[in-house]
C-alpha cells in the first residue's frame, strides 16, 4: 500500500508541475479577457483545494502539499499578489484543522452555514460586484495605503455578501423548492 501511495504523490507532483508548466505557458499565449474567462490565472486556488482534501484523504504526502503551498506563497509574496498567499494560508489552516479533528468545531457555526448557503451566488457576484467597489472607491490613496486596500476589500466584501445575499434569496432558493417539487420517474415506460 506504501508503494500505490507513493505512486499516487509521484502522479500528483508529476500533474502539478505540468498543469503549471501548461498554464504559465497558456497565460503567455492568450489574450487577458480569454485567461480570465477560463481562470488559467486562478486555477492553483482550485489546485490547493484539491491538495489539502487529498493530503486529509492520506493520498497526497504533506510534504508535497506543503511544498505546493510554500510555493504558491512565495511565487504570491515576489509578485506582489495576494491571491496566491491568501489561499496557501487558508489551506494551511483547513489542512491543520483537520488534522486535528478540528474542520467542523472550525466551520460549524451559523455564521459558516450562512456563508455557505451563499456560497454559489457569492461565486456568481463576486467578481463583478469586487470591480464595481474598487471602481467606485478608486482614488490614489486608497490604492497607495494598507488602510485604503483594507477600506476597498472591505466595501467589495460587503458589496459581494449582499449582492449574493439578494440572489440566494429571490432567485435561488425559489429555484430550489421549484426543483425539489419536480418528480422524476426513475422506472423506464415501455416506449423506453
Amino acid at each position: 500500500d506504501d508503494v500505490g501511495l507513493g505512486k499516487t504523490a509521484i502522479a500528483a507532483l508529476v500533474a502539478w508541475v505540468v498543469l503549471v508548466t501548461g498554464a504559465w505557458s497558456l497565460e503567455a499565449a492568450l489574450a487577458w479577457r480569454v485567461r480570465n474567462a477560463w481562470m488559467v490565472t486562478h486555477w492553483y486556488l482550485f489546485a490547493m483545494g484539491a491538495s489539502v482534501c487529498y493530503a486529509l484523504a492520506g493520498q497526497l504526502p504533506r510534504a508535497a502539499l506543503l511544498a505546493g503551498l510554500l510555493g504558491a506563497a512565495v511565487a504570491g509574496w515576489q509578485g506582489d499578489r495576494i491571491e496566491p498567499c491568501m489561499g496557501a494560508a487558508v489551506s494551511a489552516v483547513i489542512y491543520l484543522a483537520g488534522r486535528r479533528d478540528r474542520l467542523a468545531t472550525l466551520l460549524g457555526g451559523s455564521a459558516w452555514r450562512w456563508l455557505g448557503s451563499l456560497s454559489y451566488c457569492l461565486y456568481l457576484v463576486h467578481t463583478v460586484t469586487g470591480a464595481i467597489s474598487r471602481g467606485l472607491l478608486k482614488r490614489p490613496w486608497l490604492e497607495d495605503t494598507v488602510g485604503g486596500v483594507a477600506l476597498v476589500t472591505a466595501s467589495a466584501v460587503a458589496l459581494s455578501l449582499a449582492a449574493a445575499w439578494g440572489l440566494h434569496v429571490t432567485v435561488e432558493r425559489r429555484a430550489i423548492a421549484w426543483a425539489a417539487r419536480i418528480r422524476w420517474d426513475a422506472a423506464p415506460d415501455a416506449r423506453g
